[in-house]
């Protein structure tokens, strides 16, 4: 009989349990959060902790994402609020959004820009970072039945797995989702573009940059946030 398998590495800088994880880079950077309310990074080359949040609070930090393209690390509290901490800068976060009515159990990165959260209301909802917006409810399991795990298909995106404490395993179509926020995409470019076409042909030259308008950034942009809302209650 052969030897039980020993882990490579092991990191006991949390002081209470270890709710989530998020792989920053493939084999080498980890974040992870605990119940003791602290935000920590480890070196997985060098096998170390690189820095952790400030010491134990009373809000248990249960679900983590990197998003921003690395720069920002979002962080989901029982309290309801998401923190937001910027790269290099542990001790605290730098933003805070109270958007959520019970605690945030469960997260998945739609983009670098967006959220889907699973809180113990039951609800999965759809969230912009920076700007901090709530974009709309998803779906649902029963009523105060926590979302424990979210899950995207990995090539595509356009498929959300959810489990719940209602003992239901549900199965959602986001492609719709995914692609209202690609049609907006399009037509802010053609929109900047016929803005930019205008300016040329009606205003003297030197006055074009001060009256061109660059694109908006972040989440599911435009003036159909209504309706993917309405489109999402009926689901």
């Amino acid at each position: 009989k052969g030897a039980s398998p020993v882990p490579v590495a092991h990191f006991v800088e949390h002081t209470d349990f270890v709710s989530a994880m998020d792989l920053v880079s493939p084999g080498q950077q980890l974040v992870s959060t605990s119940g003791d309310g602290t935000l920590a990074l480890f070196d997985l080359r060098k096998r170390k902790l690189v820095a952790r949040s400030e010491d134990d609070a009373d809000d248990e930090m249960l679900s983590v994402r990197v998003m921003k393209g690395g720069k920002k690390v979002v962080c989901g509290h029982q309290s309801g609020v998401l923190s937001i901490f910027s790269w290099g800068y542990w001790n605290d976060c730098s933003d805070r959004f109270p958007g959520h009515p019970e605690s945030v159990d469960a997260m998945v990165k739609v983009d670098e820009d967006t959220l889907l959260t699973g809180s113990s209301d039951g609800l999965i909802r759809i969230v912009s970072v920076l700007p901090n917006k709530a974009l709309g409810v998803v779906g649902e399991h029963l009523a105060e039945n926590p979302i424990e795990k979210l899950c995207l298909e990995p090539t595509s995106s356009r498929t959300l797995y959810s489990i719940s404490h209602d003992n239901v395993v549900k199965v959602w179509s986001v492609g719709e989702l995914l692609d209202e926020d690609e049609s907006d995409d399009g037509e802010d470019a053609k929109a900047e573009e016929e803005g930019s076409d205008s300016e040329d042909a009606d205003r003297p030259r030197p006055q074009r940059k001060k009256h061109k308008k660059g694109k908006q950034k972040g989440g599911f942009k435009g003036q159909k946030h209504a309706e993917r809302s309405a489109f999402f209650a009926d689901l």
